[in-house]
C-alpha cells in the first residue's frame, strides 16, 4: 500500500507546530473565509518513496502575526516580504518533517528541499487547489487563514 496523507494529518501536524513553535492557535474549519487580497504561499518538496510537494497558503496578516510570535518582536516592526516570508517559510520547514514522518513512517528516510516563499495570486490558486490529493483549511482565533495541501508526483 502506497504512503497517503490525511486532512486529520495535515490539522494535527499543523496545529502543533503553530502552537509549539510560534504560540498560535489555529482551528480547522470546513469552509475558510474567502480571501480578501492576495496571499502567501510556501512550498516545500519531499522526496520518500512516494515523492510529493507540501504547500502553505496563508494571509498577510497570518504570515506577520507568525513573525511576531517567532520572533519575539511586534507585527509593525516587521516587514512582511522579509520577516513575514521568512517565518512561513521556517514553520512551512517545521512541518513538512513532522508530516513525512507521519505519512512514511520513523524507518523510512525522507529528503526534504528548500523552502520556498513567495506572493500568490488568486488566480494561480485554483489551479494549485485542485490538484491537491490532501488538504486542510485553517484559522487562527483572529479569523487569520492557512491552508495547507499535500500534491504526490
Amino acid at each position: 500500500m502506497q504512503p497517503t496523507c490525511t486532512e486529520e494529518m495535515l490539522l494535527t501536524t499543523a496545529q502543533m507546530i503553530l502552537e509549539e513553535a510560534a504560540f498560535v492557535f489555529a482551528e480547522p474549519v470546513e469552509e475558510p473565509t474567502p480571501w480578501s487580497e492576495d496571499p502567501m504561499m510556501g512550498t516545500i518538496l519531499f522526496h520518500g518513496s512516494r515523492p510529493g510537494t507540501l504547500t502553505v497558503v496563508a494571509s498577510k496578516d497570518f504570515c506577520l502575526a507568525l513573525a511576531a510570535n517567532l520572533l519575539g518582536d511586534e507585527t509593525e516592526n516587521l516587514s512582511l516580504e522579509s520577516e513575514g516570508l521568512g517565518a512561513l517559510g521556517e514553520t512551512l520547514n517545521m512541518m513538512c518533517g513532522t508530516l513525512t514522518t507521519r505519512i512514511f513512517g520513523d524507518q523510512e528516510v525522507c529528503e526534504l528541499g528548500i523552502p520556498e516563499t513567495h506572493p500568490a495570486t488568486l488566480d494561480a490558486l485554483g489551479p494549485i487547489m485542485e490538484k491537491a490529493q490532501c488538504r486542510a483549511h485553517l484559522e487562527s482565533d483572529e479569523g487569520q487563514r492557512l491552508d495547507l495541501l499535500v500534491t504526490f508526483s
